[in-house]
């Protein structure tokens, strides 16, 4: 995976794979869109995108990758 060409993170549902929102990427920023747990947003907030991406199933989210 190169990061440089990640433009989007969609999250899902662990147990369900309904749709739970998304990351947005432009070059190192990101931010998230569509989120409702404000925990989760508030602990990762400020972390490395990778570091975001190891954390997510503690969430019970798992992720698509969506490049250029």
């Amino acid at each position: 995976m190169d990061m440089n060409k990640l433009k989007k993170v969609e999250l899902f549902d662990a147990d369900s794979l309904e749709y739970c929102g998304c990351i947005l990427v432009n070059g190192t920023q990101w931010e998230y869109k569509d989120i409702e747990d404000q925990h989760m947003m508030e602990i990762t907030s400020g972390m490395p995108l990778k570091g975001v991406l190891s954390c997510l199933i503690n969430f019970n989210l798992v992720y698509d990758l969506i490049e250029e």
